[in-house]
């Protein structure tokens, strides 16, 4: 467990230290792939959903800049 949580915290440190664009696209990008594997879990095609709501975080992210 101790290993779980010293990797979760050099992960989430590495995550707010990006740049306020890096740490948007990293949003986005993540977000894509979490639709486009549950969509493929449920057997539907979200293609389009994925990249609509990867695009819409990227954006909110940035916009109003959560590290701050």
């Amino acid at each position: 467990m101790g290993n779980t949580k010293r990797l979760y915290h050099r992960v989430d440190e590495w995550a707010r230290n990006l740049s306020r664009i890096g740490y948007a696209g990293l949003v986005g990008v993540v977000s894509v792939v979490s639709v486009l594997l549950v969509g493929a879990l449920f057997g539907d095609s979200t293609i389009i959903e994925a990249l609509t709501t990867g695009f819409t975080l990227a954006i909110l992210f940035y916009a109003f800049n959560p590290n701050q």
